[in-house]
């Protein structure tokens, strides 16, 4: 295993490559002394995927048939990340050798979060909101 020290890179980097027959996925996080104070150490890990290519012919049904699944589970993985799509222009293109999805997606992202709060009462017995964070 390589080491992690020779690596650079910015804090909470994870990238991914493919090489070799082997998808890598490295994720690296800058170590702190404060808040704001950044050390020039870095931690992380390397992880290989082996696979193998496979050359395989579908039928023109069978191939639309797995892009559109390929295509829903990555529909299914941006709603599960609480992304909304509100345009989607996906088209499946079939020519002689290959089976392509492309397009479009514009999705919308929540800017904020719920935040918990609690009611405290004041000493004129009245109700308030008091936010936790303070």
């Amino acid at each position: 295993m390589e080491s992690l020290r020779s690596m650079t890179g910015t804090a909470d980097q994870k990238t991914e490559k493919r090489e070799n027959g082997a998808d890598e996925e490295v994720s690296l996080q800058q170590l702190y002394l404060t808040e704001n104070f950044a050390l020039p150490f870095y931690f992380g890990y390397r992880q290989k995927f082996p696979f193998e290519v496979q050359k395989e012919t579908y039928s023109e049904h069978e191939a639309k048939e797995k892009a559109s699944q390929n295509y829903q589970k990555f529909h299914r993985n941006l709603s599960e990340k609480g992304l909304q799509i509100s345009e989607n222009h996906v088209t499946i293109e079939l020519n002689d050798t290959s089976c392509i999805t492309k397009g479009t997606l514009r999705v919308i992202e929540r800017a904020v979060e719920a935040q918990p709060c609690e009611m405290q009462k004041m000493s004129d017995g009245k109700e308030t909101m008091v936010d936790e964070q303070q």
